[in-house]
């Protein structure tokens, strides 16, 4: 285990985007006895993002090596597992290619995993940086955009995801999984397709094989918000999205939450009457609207993928026990 911090930014035409994340980058305040290093994933880009990450880069006169990785095959998570693979250290950051981390991210990343380790990922908190007006209907929003504290204080969270901005993971934990030939469900975004939920395939997973998820307010990053995606258009696609990924994760979320069942019916029913509960609750017409968007979608894929519920457990249980059968326990949770 070659214990270090990689910060690992997937891209996908981001040259125009690329140089203010790397400035970002460049202000860490790290000590010398912390390795690091940035890898950035070309994820079949049709503009300059390459020549500019390095152009860039150089221009820095840092130390800190760059690495600059092609993944023809689009996909972020395509691109995440060839930025896990070329990395060379143990501790992960998915920085997105228009986050910008504070600049004790890389530092408080290594301190957090090294001080514990039951941790599996660690999330952040995003604040908004915006490119256009800001929507009177964006506060009801702010966690589709991976934005605001993921718990109350820091600490392990109780639910089984984290976004994937900022993330932090251990490296040894995803590629045993991958080297077991376990395939993922969901590709996240393609290109200019907007698709969700693979962070929180993989941090679902994670818990999954008994590590924590944990909170620390201290990982604070900006996440730029062109004006793109501030319109209704495009909130409302993303979050059908999210609705469609949660469906497909649903196998997922049952092993994670530790229910006593695992038919597909009772969870099934069980995320009905979470709807309801969320549509009953105070809320403006718009949320309502996105809660019943996200959540019909969500039933409605639950329905088209009810024949795979009980084999994407299989595989889950499967890699469990592969995990569990050569990890020391001292790691893993026993409940």
């Amino acid at each position: 285990m070659n214990k270090g911090v990689s910060v690992v930014i997937c891209c996908y035409n981001s040259a125009a985007r690329l140089p203010e994340t790397l400035e970002h980058l460049t202000k860490q305040r790290v000590s010398d006895k912390i390795k690091w290093e940035v890898v950035v994933v070309d994820n079949n880009s049709t503009d300059e993002t390459a020549q500019v990450a390095q152009r860039l880069w150089d221009s820095y006169l840092t130390t800190i090596p760059l690495t600059i990785v092609n993944e023809p095959q689009q996909g972020l998570i395509h691109a995440r597992m060839t930025g896990i693979r070329a990395a060379t250290y143990e501790y992960l950051i998915f920085c997105d290619d228009d986050n910008w981390l504070c600049t004790n991210y890389v530092t408080d990343s290594f301190r957090i995993l090294e001080s514990n380790d039951r941790i599996g990922a660690c999330g952040g908190q995003g604040a908004p940086v915006f490119g256009g007006n800001k929507p009177d209907f964006f506060d009801g929003c702010v966690h589709g955009y991976a934005l605001g504290p993921q718990g109350r204080n820091e600490g392990e969270v109780m639910g089984s995801t984290l976004y994937g901005a900022g993330l932090v993971v251990r490296r040894s934990v995803i590629l045993r999984v991958l080297d077991s030939g376990f395939q993922t469900k969901l590709s996240g975004r393609s290109g200019k397709t907007l698709s969700a939920g693979d962070d929180g395939e993989l941090t679902t997973l994670i818990k999954i094989l008994g590590y924590q998820l944990w909170y620390s307010p201290y990982l604070e990053f900006e996440h730029y918000l062109p004006e793109g995606r501030l319109q209704w258009s495009y909130i409302t696609r993303m979050f059908q999205q999210f609705g469609k990924g949660n469906g497909v994760l649903q196998p997922y979320y049952a092993l994670a939450e530790q229910t006593n069942s695992r038919s597909w019916t009772y969870h099934f029913f069980r995320r009905v009457y979470y709807t309801l509960r969320r549509l009953t609750a105070p809320r403006s017409v718009r949320e309502k609207y996105i809660v019943l968007l996200m959540d019909a979608t969500m039933l409605t894929t639950m329905v088209s993928q009810r024949k795979h519920f009980s084999s994407t457990m299989q595989d889950l249980l499967r890699v469990k026990k592969n995990f569990t059968a050569l990890t020391p326990q001292p790691i893993l949770n026993r409940s």
